[in-house]
Parts: structure tokens; sequence; C-alpha cells
């Protein structure tokens, strides 16, 4: 394959950090939004109401948590490519989902879903960081240090973005608003990374074989060396 061009390596940067603010934005959206909503589903005051709207917010990352060791290595055997385009198609069908919620009648219904589908979303963010990390080890190996740092700023812009978009465009259109718009975003932004992805080989191996193999042969010819030397040495001494 031809090699990627300097240009197409910072485009594949820029797409990958811009995924990353997005996605977490989507993340912290409905941080001003779920107390609001909660008081119209459970008005009044309840035990533990706060806490259970809480626990929405923190559920995803609970997820990630629990998820992130065991599909982490499951997934190396996916292409990056397509595993982080699926991964933004799907935090973006999560927040779709999340914009019907409202209409769901009862507290306890409303939460249950809430929680469900915020776990789903958590568990597709798991894929989309292997897959975010992989890309610029394959695209940008020389930067790798300076690609990770940057992307862990995107991300926490996109944290702290998040909630004041929510709060705009819930003032602006309600409940449904803020989701269905950071869905949309999201499918573009999947439409985007497929055509500025390269599709590349980015299987790296479990174990540095190669590596070892390199250094047992240097220890053998090393040795093999030492041993030619020590027996020349003998050699003159007879002499």
């Amino acid at each position: 394959e031809r090699p990627l061009s300097k240009a197409h390596r910072n485009l594949v940067f820029i797409c990958t950090g811009i995924n990353s603010v997005l996605v977490a934005a989507a993340i912290s959206l409905m941080m001003p939004i779920m107390a609001i909503e909660a008081d119209y589903k459970n008005p009044g005051k309840s035990v533990l109401k706060h806490a259970a709207v809480g626990l929405v917010f923190s559920v995803a990352k609970f997820a990630e948590f629990l998820a992130a060791p065991l599909l982490a290595v499951e997934m190396r055997n996916i292409s990056s490519k397509y595993l982080l385009v699926l991964s933004v198609f799907g935090v973006g069908g999560c927040l779709v989902l999340f914009a019907f919620v409202s209409r769901i009648d009862g507290w306890l219904p409303f939460l249950a879903v809430c929680y469900a589908i915020r776990i789903v979303q958590g568990i597709i963010t798991v894929g989309n960081f292997v897959a975010i990390y992989t890309t610029l080890a394959v695209t940008l190996p020389k930067s790798l240090t300076f690609a990770n740092g940057s992307l862990r700023g995107f991300n926490g812009f996109g944290y702290a973005f998040g909630p004041f978009v929510g709060g705009v465009l819930y003032d602006a259109g309600g409940f449904m608003l803020p989701f269905l718009v950071g869905g949309g975003v999201l499918f573009l932004t999947a439409a985007l990374l497929i055509v500025v992805l390269p599709s590349v080989d980015d299987q790296l191996p479990l174990s540095p074989q190669p590596a070892r193999f390199s250094a047992d042969k240097n220890c053998t010819t090393t040795t093999s060396s030492s041993s030619n030397s020590s027996s020349n040495i003998s050699k003159v001494k007879m002499l």
C-alpha cells in the first residue's frame, strides 16, 4: 500500500480529535437536563430521587470500567477503521434513542430505559477509545505521545462543552432537541470518518516475538564470537 502523505496523517489526527470531542460531549450532554426531567416524572420529594438521576450519569462510565478489560482484547481482531465508524454510529444511535425516553410513563420504567441506553453507550465508547488509539499508533507512530496527549485534551473539552450545548438546546427546543441534534452530528462524523480514515493492516502482534528472536540471535552471535576469541587466545598461549 502507498504510504500516507503528511497532509493525510494530519487530517486523520484532526478527525480523531473531532471524534473525541463529540463522543465525550455525547456522554455529558444530559447533565443539565436530567434533573429537570426527573422533576416532571417524579414531582415532589422522594427517597433517593436525585441519587437515581446521578446514577444515570455515572452508569455509562461504570459500564466502561467493567467492559474495557474484556472487550479491548477481542476488539484487536477488528479493523480500527470499521470499529471507529461503527462506534460513532452506535453512540449517535444511543443519543437518538435517549431523545424518546421522555415519552415513557412512570418513574421506574423511565429510569430502567435510561440505565439500559447508558450502559450500551458506555460499552460502545470502549470500542471508540480502542479504535482511536490503534488508528493513531498506525498513522502517527513517530508522534504518538503528542497525539495521545492531545486526544485527552480533546476529550476533556468535550466533557466541558457537552453540558453547555445540552442546556442551550434544551432551552431552545425541549428535551428531545439536544439528543436528536447530537445524534445527527455523530452520524455525519461517522460518514466523514469513512472517507478520511485509511484502510490499513493495523493488527499488532500480541507479543514481540521478532524482537526476542533478534535479541536471541544477537546473543548467540556474541557468544559465538566470545568462544572464537577464547579459542584464539588459547592457541596463542600454546605457541
